[in-house]
């Protein structure tokens, strides 16, 4: 698993009728937290995909297999230790129980079902002005009739339609506890090269700063990046646009005392991760729910 996402790998089902806004709000969530993304509707057969176009409901034989589809895909992402957004009308408990099947074999995977809810009139509407769909407007009542509202004993987080869908997207990620976050303490990560790198820790500084920008995609969302000392001259500013996928921190004095403060004002994070091999440094954030890892670990992943 990615150093910089030491949690349970985690797959989260976006599920509701169609017109709720599933593959807007999975699309949302995967960018804001680096997860891989499934629409759901792509691995329809093709027959199905005909079927609803031709405007005939689906029986539950028809989505089986591509219930099935889905929930392969799921396994295959906890086996492979990643987190993943996928979307699935899963209208039925029984369809929902197939895709909880998944995990049986997997018991360090979390899974969560997320249902966006919303009344006929707001979901009619919003299927009046799709154009870029298979489903016709005229299926939403078999949708409706087909639903069985998730009950509580499901543990399933519902969120209602109405607000936009960015704020629908802000009540999601809080729901599942917001975006990873991962400080990296440059001066030790540097410090730490057994190539000499420390000798021009300006250079060295910048070096490393392009690797994790190259690496952006293979590490969570919100990066920090402090710098200190001699290795501030890497960068122009804390904007500078070369490296502007990453957070950068100019400490004004310790880099230590900046790291514990970006932990401590980090607010409710799913995880939190403080790349350094200084020992006060690493109590000092394990002490504010933070997890340490090791330069070496860090740099070997960043490199592969």
């Amino acid at each position: 698993m990615a150093i910089g996402d030491r949690a349970r790998p985690r797959i989260v089902v976006v599920i509701g009728v169609s017109g709720s806004g599933k593959s807007t709000l999975g699309g949302a969530l995967a960018v804001a937290l680096g997860w891989d993304f499934l629409e759901g509707d792509d691995l329809h057969p093709a027959a199905n995909i005909a079927k609803m176009a031709a405007g005939q409901p689906l029986t539950d034989d028809d989505r089986r297999p591509w219930l099935e589809a889905i929930s392969q895909w799921m396994s295959g992402q906890i086996a492979s230790g990643r987190s993943g957004i996928v979307t699935c009308s899963a209208l039925k408990r029984s369809y929902r129980d197939i895709l909880r099947h998944s995990m049986i074999d997997h018991p360090e995977g979390v899974l969560t079902f997320m249902y966006l809810s919303g009344s006929r009139d707001r979901l009619e509407h919003r299927l009046a002005t799709r154009t870029d769909h298979f489903m016709p407007p005229g299926l939403l009542d078999s949708q409706l009739d087909t639903l069985e509202t998730p009950t509580a004993d499901e543990e399933i987080i519902t969120i209602e339609i109405g607000p936009p869908p960015s704020e629908i997207a802000a009540t999601a990620l809080a729901a599942i506890g917001g975006v990873p976050l991962l400080v990296v303490d440059a001066a030790n990560v540097v410090g730490s090269r057994p190539d000499g790198w420390w000798r021009d820790r300006a250079g060295a500084a910048r070096r490393l700063l392009l690797q994790l920008a190259a690496a952006r995609k293979r590490l969570p969302s919100e990066v920090v990046v402090v710098l200190e000392g001699g290795a501030k001259s890497a960068v122009t500013g804390e904007q500078d646009p070369e490296f502007g996928g990453l957070r950068l921190v100019l400490a004004a004095g310790s880099g230590d005392d900046a790291i514990v403060d970006v932990v401590a004002n980090a607010g409710n994070r799913r995880s939190i991760t403080v790349v350094t091999a200084d020992r006060g440094l690493r109590a000092r954030i394990e002490a504010l729910g933070a997890t340490a890892a090791g330069p070496r670990q860090f740099l070997d992943e960043i490199e592969s």
